[in-house]
């Protein structure tokens, strides 16, 4: 109850800095609670869920909007946010068929549509100024690095520092545990240490290795080859060779330290599964090796979310009522969903105890499957596509902007491990990144124009010279 006021007068204070002026500190309340205080608080601590402050904060502010007769700040400015309106609008009516016809009752469908209304925290982004992104960027940086070091220290602390996610039992022969709960964000500054990184200053290196330690800690392997592919990538965009050199150089640290801890990984991902067992499971559509390795192994593997994705498939195209616009709003948790489905893969509901029907969270595209249909999987996969088409075209801007593309690659690759790609918090951050491009391609435009002016006059010097 403490925790309750506590996290209410922050509520308040971050709505009263809004009408101040202060957006830019409403809008890090607003992240603050997206986040569970970075990752901070225990959901027990307090009898309301955390993301159900930042939801509060958005429509209070949209009321706010709404009363004064200011619509433009439900006007998307850029195609992007356009995608987001109409995706937000189809699970609003989803909501709204899901009542009409008795699908689910009024408090289960609507405990399950308010997990969506952070689509729209795009109205906060799009109105804050240049300064007001680049100082909330910089905070969620700092918190970040911090957050990672004491991620980093919690095998020698030996006591659970962050609270969204568990930390596994032993899962390999060296004996070395699983620390699931890295901060999220961590993965778009390890891109971003990367990129940045340079033998000639030694702070950018230190860097790298903390945000290194921290995914070999995770021993998440979908997370290792994506961080790989980028990497790759990176090097194929940019052809830096210098940037190859010191990237082996680290390469090789990294397996002289941990090399055995990755391997044993890679060939031993569960007591009864290696990496390559698992892709011949999803082969053999080996269903009961699947329940196993997610069972009794505690140990989520890639056939498992493969076979999971294929039964739900199966099941929408065996039931032409769901497979174009899905089930609707339709919870986890009512006597409905308990009753209609009965499917044999899937998350365990740590409130129930019992085999998750509907969400899940071990891969990005099970919940937009089976809530929206393939309708609304098309939407999804479209917003990808502008997004990923809008990071590619300003990628030469800077290191963050190239970072912001690798990013949003990343989570596109690491989608069949988490549901981390449409998740509130990252597209809130990816909302972020696309303000802070808008605001420095203005910028970046100059510099072309400057350069092509020189470059026209340095050709009509050598011409008139040659006459």
């Amino acid at each position: 109850m403490v925790l309750l006021i506590i996290c209410t007068f922050i509520l308040l204070y971050g709505f009263v800095q809004y009408l101040d002026g202060q957006k830019g500190r409403g809008a890090f309340v607003f992240f603050f609670f997206l986040t569970g205080g970075f990752h901070l608080l225990n959901k027990n601590w307090c009898p309301v869920k955390y993301a159900d402050f930042a939801v509060v904060y958005l429509i209070a502010v949209a009321l706010f909007h709404a009363y004064n007769g200011n619509y433009k700040f439900f006007y998307p400015q850029i195609k992007i946010y356009k995608v987001v309106t109409i995706i937000g609008l189809y699970i609003t009516l989803e909501f709204v068929r899901t009542l009409v016809l008795q699908e689910e009752s009024l408090s289960f469908a609507l405990a399950n549509y308010r997990t969506y209304i952070p689509l729209f925290s795009f109205w906060l982004v799009q109105e804050l100024n240049k300064r007001e992104i680049s100082s909330l960027l910089k905070q969620i940086s700092v918190i970040t690095i911090i957050s990672t070091v004491l991620f980093d220290l919690q095998p020698l602390l030996d006591i659970k520092i962050f609270q969204h996610a568990n930390i596994g039992r032993r899962v390999n022969e060296l004996g070395l545990e699983r620390h699931r709960n890295i901060p999220y964000l961590a993965y778009f500054f390890l891109l971003l240490a990367t990129v940045r990184m340079d033998f000639n200053r030694w702070k950018t290196v230190a860097l790298l290795f903390v945000f290194l330690i921290a995914i070999i800690l995770t021993q998440h392997r979908a997370v290792m080859i994506a961080y790989v592919f980028c990497v790759s990538l990176y090097l194929l965009m940019t052809q830096k060779g210098g940037k190859f050199v010191q990237y082996s150089m680290v390469g090789v640290v990294v397996l002289l330290f941990a090399g055995e801890a990755i391997m044993t990984r890679f060939e031993k991902g569960g007591r009864n599964s290696s990496t390559l067992d698992d892709i011949k499971n999803v082969i053999a559509l080996n269903y009961e090796s699947a329940v196993q390795n997610e069972f009794e192994d505690e140990n989520g593997t890639l056939s498992f979310r493969v076979l999971l994705l294929l039964e739900r498939g199966d099941y929408m195209l065996h039931h032409p009522r769901y497979a174009a616009f899905g089930i609707g709003t339709r919870h986890e948790d009512s006597p409905k969903t308990k009753q209609e489905f009965h499917f044999i893969l899937g998350t365990i509901n740590h409130r129930t105890n019992l085999i998750g029907q509907i969400s899940s969270g071990d891969l990005a595209w099970v919940n937009p499957l089976m809530r929206f249909g393939f309708f609304g999987i098309a939407l999804f996969l479209y917003l990808s596509w502008a997004i990923v088409r809008f990071l590619y075209k300003n990628k030469e801007i800077s290191n963050v902007t190239m970072t912001a593309l690798l990013f949003y690659l990343f989570l596109i690759i690491t989608s069949f491990k988490n549901d981390h790609l449409y998740g509130n918090m990252q597209l809130f951050f990816i909302y972020l990144l696309i303000e802070y491009i808008r605001y420095s391609n203005v910028k970046y435009n100059k510099l072309k124009l400057l350069k092509f002016i020189i470059r026209k006059g340095r050709n009509l010097n050598k011409k008139y010279s040659e006459v």
